[in-house]
């Protein structure tokens, strides 16, 4: 099998024949806005795996202790702004700036930062100002939520809302400064072993299994109670962040797989291609006769099977690749 080609007149040429074009995007994208990935020496918040957090099971064990993690990523979000990248996909969602002939774009994002949401809505400010026809527009599809949504737990109200407050309840002000000796410095912290990281996440839950089964209360010092966590506005209950959490379907997914199936192009963008169902996507688009083109900063899982492969930072690569530079 020959290697990828890094041609970007070439790829040009592919994207303007296709008719059904999609992009699946993921955390690399947003790295150039300050999101971290969460992944290698980045994998830990306070001495825990980001991986084991983003789980029922994490909520099951301490809703204080997930909620505050996705409080700090809300407070990041909301100070993060769309880079190049978001904006060159944004531009591309409105049809007028793709070419004449008709031809579809979805933009199917792993990310919960909203920041490809943000980035179409300042473009379509910008194109309603140019006059430009706004007929065909394709919004983001957020498989795994948006960081701003909060949902109820309890079945069934399951009530939803989008809220960018940065500071959802007041038990969250200032929970930075003061949890800050947990997490010590920031070099100590990159230096923790993961492995070292779950395990005492696991210690804490057969700490809490083993006051259960002794008829006593487990009490996390540092956990918000569960009445000051945030709650839902219809019904009460306690609401939960509007994120699919590991093990958890991701979302509109027939609709996403329809896409996938008719598509003739896809584009890979800022992923590792390690997290399924998307990790999928690129793999059904080829076996179908489409062409595959991967834009992230280093190889990545079955890259070499794409048609196009463009190494480096996207927000530098893709506006010129997509012809909006």
């Amino acid at each position: 099998m020959s290697e990828p080609s890094n041609d970007l007149a070439a790829f040009a040429l592919a994207l303007q024949s296709s008719k059904h074009i999609i992009a699946i995007t993921g955390a690399g994208l947003s790295a150039a806005s300050g999101i971290p990935t969460f992944r290698g020496p980045n994998g830990l918040w306070r001495n825990f795996d980001v991986h084991t957090l983003a789980t029922p099971a994490a909520w099951r064990d301490s809703p204080s202790r997930v909620w505050e993690f996705y409080h700090h990523r809300r407070v990041t979000a909301l100070k993060a702004s769309p880079n190049p990248a978001h904006d060159a996909l944004a531009r591309f969602s409105v049809a007028s700036a793709r070419r004449p002939d008709p031809v579809s774009f979805s933009l199917v994002t792993q990310n919960i930062d909203g920041l490809c949401n943000r980035a179409l809505d300042s473009v379509l400010e910008t194109e309603r100002d140019l006059a430009i026809g706004l007929a065909e527009v394709t919004r983001p599809i957020e498989i795994h939520g948006n960081i701003f949504e909060v949902v109820c737990t309890a079945s069934p109200c399951r009530n939803a809302i989008r809220d960018p407050a940065a500071v959802l309840v007041p038990a969250f002000a200032g929970r930075e400064e003061e949890l800050d000796h947990l997490k010590g410095s920031v070099e100590a912290e990159k230096s923790k072993d993961r492995f070292v990281a779950a395990r005492s996440m696991l210690e804490r839950q057969f700490q809490r299994r083993d006051a259960k089964n002794e008829g006593l209360e487990y009490e996390d010092k540092d956990a918000i109670p569960l009445e000051q966590l945030p709650r839902c506005q219809k019904c009460g209950a306690l609401a939960r962040p509007g994120v699919v959490w590991f093990g958890e379907e991701p979302r509109r997914m027939d609709e996403v797989f329809a896409l996938v199936e008719q598509a003739d192009m896809c584009l890979v963008i800022g992923t590792s291609s390690l997290v399924h169902p998307a990790a999928g996507f690129a793999h059904t688009v080829k076996k179908n006769g489409g062409k595959v083109a991967v834009f992230n900063v280093e190889r990545s899982n079955r890259d070499d099977q794409a048609d196009f492969l463009f190494l480096g930072p996207c927000e530098d690569i893709l506006p010129g690749a997509l012809g909006l530079s």
